[in-house]
């Protein structure tokens, strides 16, 4: 693949992962609201680095955008490295993964994060930060990587299969072509001599086959 078209990919991939943050982020606001989703990842993030305030939500959706666009690189390169068919089912698979990854940090957060109580966080739990904060965030991933996989799959590729097997196709197409020649008594190098001969695959085909289709005349 050539660097042009790698970079296209990315590119993207990144545009993919700023959309879909940005689709995610209304249904994240309103689960927020309504306490169904308490874990405030815009206020964790802008927490590690200054106190709770405007600023540091702010911050915190800035970071929350970039990390997109990085994660949404790391989904196409993943894809690109494993061989993986580029799409949303393929990008949704990450996503699980990925949020399962996602729910484990949550966990450890209130352990390593310098500012626990002001980040809102608390000890992880089926029930932790809402009902719907473990789903949700499975989901909410899933949909982030089906949508950064739709949009790295109109990456362009030169081709989806090895140069190799192409050539032992073609190599299998003049074969199968030189068979046919020889059973239709054509000489070779004369095929294409006044337009394309019809083959008779009678005189191709085993005598018993050719009976019991009723191309040779039965015995009175």
């Amino acid at each position: 693949m050539s660097g042009g078209t790698a970079g296209g990919g990315i590119g993207r991939a990144m545009l993919g992962g700023v959309v879909s943050l940005a689709a995610l982020a209304g249904p994240l606001v309103a689960c927020n609201q309504l306490g169904l989703m308490r874990v405030d990842f815009a206020r964790v993030l802008g927490t590690l680095f200054m106190p709770d305030g405007a600023k540091a939500r702010a911050l915190g959706w800035v970071m929350s955008f970039v990390n997109g666009a990085l994660f949404a690189v790391g989904y196409q390169q993943a894809l690109r490295r494993t061989g993986m068919f580029a799409g949303a089912p393929s990008g949704a698979l990450l996503g699980v993964a990925h949020g399962m990854a996602a729910i484990g940090a949550v966990a450890a957060m209130p352990k390593v994060h310098p500012r626990p109580r002001q980040a809102g966080l608390e000890k992880m739990g089926p029930s932790a930060y809402g009902s719907l904060t473990v789903p949700g965030m499975l989901l909410g991933h899933m949909l982030f990587g089906a949508l950064v996989g739709a949009a790295t799959g109109w990456e362009r590729r030169k081709s989806v299969v090895s140069p190799a097997f192409l050539r032992w196709l073609k190599r299998q197409d003049e074969e199968e072509r030189a068979v046919f020649t020889a059973a239709a008594g054509v000489p070779a190098g004369m095929e294409d001599v006044d337009g394309p001969r019809p083959i008779d695959l009678r005189r191709s085909l085993p005598r018993e086959v050719a009976k019991e289709r009723g191309e040779l005349p039965r015995a009175a």
